[in-house]
């Protein structure tokens, strides 16, 4: 599977993991077909973004576990 298909396989499923907040889901389906390369350099900065929240997401339990041993 080359890399435009992966990107398009991975934001249709973000898309259906949403579903019930989109209205017309064929639209973005549609716009994913015809853009693949911004679709996929949406998901690269997407990831650029998620990673580090999930570091202080990681970090921030951490500290509430730590406060909760005292």
């Amino acid at each position: 599977m080359d890399a435009t298909r992966t990107t398009a396989h991975c934001a249709r499923a973000a898309l259906t993991m949403s579903e019930e907040q989109v209205s017309d889901p064929t639209d973005f389906e549609s716009a994913i077909e015809q853009n693949p390369a911004a679709v996929a350099e949406f998901m690269d900065h997407f990831d650029a973004v998620n990673e580090p929240l999930d570091v202080l997401s990681l970090g921030e339990s951490v500290l509430d576990d730590e406060i909760s041993r005292y």
